[in-house]
């Protein structure tokens, strides 16, 4: 009898994201792929993100922020620990992420839901968060994301937005990223990562640990995430990128921006 084989999710698809979150729990070595927790690069990239609306945060009163793609809500936990009295709304399109969320974080309102759906009344957010997800659309769907944040988004809100850059065909040209947001919003701060050496020098121990370590959280496994783990080589290694290499360095963009 043949036994049809089990088909390999293709990236992006809602299974890839759910196999990427499969097994999250509080070690830091289970259901984080990403590395969002163990990797200095990521948590660096999330604090330089945050700096862009870390004032902001902070001087709301009972404000209402959504974080689109949330995964294990490291970065939502960023934003609480900076104001509580703010309510957080989280959405990911993996089940398996937003059951870990619940279990976790029952302090933030958690739901499964897919961009470009954002189901939220009009014109309820203070501030909405989209990082390191628009790449990962189509076309359509991308243009169909920036206008559905418009419309929840409170007339004095802001939005903020993060992808990559010289990563290659499959992420946002920087200029075509740049001026489908303008499209819709008026932009008021961007800024860059500039992960290039950093990336190089995590490179061999991703690859070990992704294509020969079965056991994520058995000691070799552990060794190879601690080696990943350094902000400060991480911060160092930024700067280092940036006055070497320049513009060609950068990896990420960070887009602050708010209602035309």
């Amino acid at each position: 009898m043949q036994v049809d084989e089990k088909k390999t999710p293709e990236w992006g698809e809602k299974e890839w994201f759910d196999q990427h979150f499969d097994g999250a729990d509080n070690s830091n070595l289970g259901g984080d792929n990403w590395g969002h927790r163990w990797r200095g690069n990521q948590i660096v990239r999330h604090k330089h993100c945050f700096a862009l609306i870390k004032n902001r945060v902070k001087a709301m009163h009972g404000g209402a922020i959504l974080d689109l793609a949330c995964g294990l809500c490291e970065f939502s936990g960023l934003i609480y620990s900076a104001n509580r009295t703010n309510k957080i709304y989280v959405t990911d399109i993996s089940e398996n992420a937003i059951k870990y969320v619940e279990e976790n974080h029952k302090e933030f309102s958690a739901k499964v839901e897919e961009l470009p759906h954002i189901d939220f009344p009009p014109q309820t957010m203070d501030i909405i968060v989209c990082l390191e997800v628009l790449y990962y659309l189509s076309e359509n769907d991308f243009r169909l994301s920036l206008e559905n944040m418009n419309k929840v988004l409170k007339p004095n809100g802001r939005i903020l937005i993060s992808g990559k850059v010289n990563a290659g065909d499959r992420y946002n040209d920087e200029e075509n990223f740049i001026r489908e947001i303008e499209r819709v919003y008026s932009i008021v701060k961007i800024d860059y990562l500039y992960n290039y050496l950093e990336n190089q020098f995590e490179a061999p121990f991703l690859f070990i640990l992704n294509n020969f370590i079965k056991n994520k959280k058995g000691v070799i496994a552990r060794i190879l995430k601690f080696a990943c783990h350094s902000e400060r080589r991480a911060e160092m290694l930024n700067l280092l990128t940036r006055k070497i290499y320049g513009e060609k360095g950068k990896t990420h963009i960070f887009i602050l921006c708010k209602k035309k």
